[in-house]
């Protein structure tokens, strides 16, 4: 009847006759493939085979939305059946494949729909890594209060590394720094890529979170932590880039900064012999003040280490404590400069000592400039040294 009703059309499209018989013709079409889905929820009923009688009525639900026998056998199925939920991960609206990690308790199964226990609460970590390299991450939390399957559309977000979640609790707060370059002994020094620095020195709570222990001779959680030597650091690092393994962007890692990322980041675009000026303020910065520079008075000297961020100073990125405090170990091994403009350096190959930057609280004025240099034995542990953290590219 469709068929000759649609060729009348074809002849006259005009015609009612024809367009009623094409519209009965439909909805007996309709109501034939309603009836079929039907009879087979019907017989997976009587099969108690709950998965095909929640398939065949939600299928007939697709065909008429309204039938209240497809939306009972529905519902029956659904009472019947283990909960199961599946994830629909998406990027800019995106379907992708990511990979969940469980934050309690773990679903059974290793297939799709996962297996759930009714009445318990569970949290994901999503994650999925774009074709260059960029993190995308989501979570999901819910409590299973639900019989058969059910479906979460998750919109994951660029991982932002501002903040670093540490095990045990607490936040490390991080600086992104653009590429650029800086003067440097008349010589122009080029960072290629971006990076991430710690807002502040890496403080006592924040090495307990992830060390568990606490070295520093100054007790205080919001102290930078010190007494703590470079394998320490690094040591520090390598336990934050395992708890944040496939996570971090594709390249980059948590490390000690090069002793160039370090100049860049504290000059933050300035020449001067601090990043707010030529002269030594013990308003900005922590230390010796009976040894000033640059012009600076003759000031307190607090004899010890401050809470970090407490002085209020910060240099154009953002960075805090970037004067003073504690000395910052480098990545570098330390050595002469290499002559000549230079791209990305990262110290020579080999030594005996590694860098340190930017003067303590021990430290006259002159050497918390932002262009002082000073080493130390890797394995020394001291009162005045401590470190900032880095995301960068490895290198």
């Amino acid at each position: 009847m469709f068929d000759f009703a649609n060729e009348a059309l074809m002849i006259d499209s005009t015609n009612q006759e024809a367009k009623q018989l094409q519209i009965d013709a439909k909805a007996g079409i309709k109501a034939d493939a309603l009836e079929a889905k039907l009879k087979q929820a019907r017989q997976a009923k009587a099969n108690q085979n709950w998965q095909q009688m929640f398939d065949f009525a939600n299928e007939a639900l697709m065909i008429d939305s309204t039938n209240q026998e497809a939306q009972r056998l529905k519902t029956e199925a659904e009472q019947q059946l283990v909960p199961t939920f599946t994830i629909h991960p998406k990027v800019n609206g995106t379907y992708v494949q990511a990979t969940f990690t469980a934050k309690k308790k773990q679903p059974l199964g290793d297939t799709w729909p996962k297996q759930l226990d009714k009445n318990e609460e569970y949290q994901f970590e999503l994650s999925y890594k774009a074709e260059d390299g960029t993190i995308y991450i989501g979570e999901l939390s819910f409590t299973c209060n639900w019989n058969g399957p059910k479906t979460f559309e998750v919109e994951l977000k660029k991982q932002d590394f501002s903040r670093i979640e540490l095990p045990n609790g607490g936040i490390l707060e991080m600086v992104t720094i653009p590429a650029g370059s800086f003067q440097r002994e008349g010589n122009t020094v080029t960072l290629t890529k971006p990076f991430y620095l710690g807002k502040y020195e890496v403080t006592q709570a924040q090495w307990k979170a992830v060390m568990g222990s606490n070295p520093s001779n100054f007790k205080g959680d919001n102290l930078p932590v010190e007494s703590v030597s470079w394998h320490d650091a690094k040591e520090f690092c390598k336990k934050l880039n395992e708890i944040y393994a496939d996570k971090l962007p594709a390249g980059y890692q948590f490390d000690l900064p090069t002793e160039a990322q370090w100049e860049y980041a504290c000059r933050a675009g300035t020449t001067t012999n601090y990043s707010y000026g030529d002269a030594s303020d013990a308003s900005k910065m922590n230390f010796d003040g009976n040894y000033p520079f640059g012009g600076g008075a003759k000031d307190v000297y607090r004899e010890r280490t401050v809470e970090v961020g407490s002085l209020g100073y910060k240099n154009a990125f953002g960075l805090y404590d970037m004067h003073g405090n504690v000395w910052e170990w480098c990545r570098d091994w330390y050595g002469a400069y290499p002559g000549g403009s230079v791209t990305d350096p990262a110290g020579p190959s080999s030594g005996s000592c590694r860098v340190v930057r930017g003067g303590s609280w021990y430290s006259y004025a002159s050497s918390c400039r932002s262009a002082d240099r000073n080493y130390y034995d890797p394995s020394l542990r001291n009162y005045y040294d401590g470190f900032r953290l880095a995301l960068a590219s490895v290198q």
